[in-house]
């Protein structure tokens, strides 16, 4: 009898992600989903009214009374949450830091216009910071 081979295939090890960095992920889709609520939610009342008595009511958006401008002030506090996702690791930490400080001032600034719609953003960005780092993936 002779003793038979099977190939044997290997398979790819996927990457374990650590929870500081789930927490981290969540931030940054909190942040996403806020900018395009902010753009895209009706932000305004708008009433209208002409010499004959007509008058009609409607709404607009960030986007409609802003322009382009709201897309760069949607974007700023998603590049600070995607911050600590893209640097390498050994930075990672005190660009946490950073982030959480510059985010703070960010709802800080903009609290009574659209800082409040990052508030849940910014709440698990500072949760990442105490949350150790998983030992060889992150």
């Amino acid at each position: 009898m002779s003793a038979s081979t099977t190939p044997t295939t290997s398979v790819p090890r996927i990457p374990r992600i650590g929870a500081k960095r789930v927490v981290q992920l969540i931030a940054m889709v909190l942040a996403v989903g806020a900018g395009v609520y902010m753009l895209f939610a009706p932000a305004y009342q708008i009433a209208t009214s002409d010499s004959a008595g007509n008058s009609s009511m409607g709404t607009a958006t960030i986007l409609e009374t802003s322009g382009a401008w709201a897309i760069v002030l949607a974007l700023i506090p998603i590049t600070i949450a995607l911050a600590p996702l893209v640097v390498p690791r050994r930075a990672r930490q005190w660009v946490t830091i950073a982030a959480v400080v510059l985010f703070a001032g960010w709802i800080i600034v903009g609290v009574w216009t659209i800082g409040g719609f990052y508030v849940p953003a910014f709440l698990f960005l500072l949760a990442s910071l105490f949350i150790r780092p998983r030992r060889f993936g992150e």
